[in-house]
C-alpha cells in the first residue's frame, strides 16, 4: 500500500459530531488534498495497520501524511494546515502545549455523543469507500 505523498484523515463515521466536523473540513478542502476515511472501513483499518496504528479508540482522529501519524488535536491542526489558505494559520495552535490541546480535545470527544446524535454514517464518500460497496 503506497501512501507516500497522500494525506488521510481517519475518523469515527458513527459519530454525529465527527461527521459534521469532517463535512466542514471537506467543504473547505477545495483541492481535495485530504482523503477522509472512516476508521471502521476496510481501507481505514488497512491504512492503520500499515502505519502500525493499533488499539486506537473511536474518539481519536488520526491524520496520516508521508508515513507520519498525528493524533487528536494535532491531527485536526495538521489537517487544517494541509487544506491551506487561511486555515494554514492554525499551525500557530501547535504552540499551545499538547497536554492542554488534547485535554480540550478529550473533553469534546468524551461528550460528543451527549451533544450530537449519531447520524449512522457520514455523507462523505471517497474512492476507497465507493470501491468497497
Amino acid at each position: 500500500m503506497n501512501v507516500q505523498g497522500k494525506a488521510y484523515l481517519l475518523y469515527d463515521d458513527q459519530c454525529g459530531f465527527c461527521n459534521k466536523s469532517m463535512m466542514f473540513l471537506a467543504g473547505r478542502d477545495n483541492e481535495s488534498k485530504i482523503e477522509f476515511l472512516s476508521s471502521h472501513s476496510d481501507f481505514g483499518k488497512a491504512l492503520m495497520a500499515n502505519n502500525d496504528i493499533l488499539d486506537v479508540s473511536n474518539d481519536t482522529v488520526i491524520f496520516i501524511r508521508d508515513g507520519y501519524a498525528y493524533y487528536r488535536s494535532t491531527a485536526v491542526i495538521k489537517a487544517l494546515e494541509e487544506i491551506g489558505g487561511m486555515w494554514s494559520r492554525s499551525r500557530l495552535l501547535l504552540e499551545i502545549p499538547i497536554c492542554w490541546r488534547d485535554n480540550l480535545y478529550n473533553l469534546i470527544a468524551w461528550n460528543r455523543i451527549l451533544f450530537f446524535r449519531s447520524s449512522g454514517a457520514c455523507g462523505i464518500q471517497n474512492k476507497f469507500e465507493v470501491k468497497s460497496e
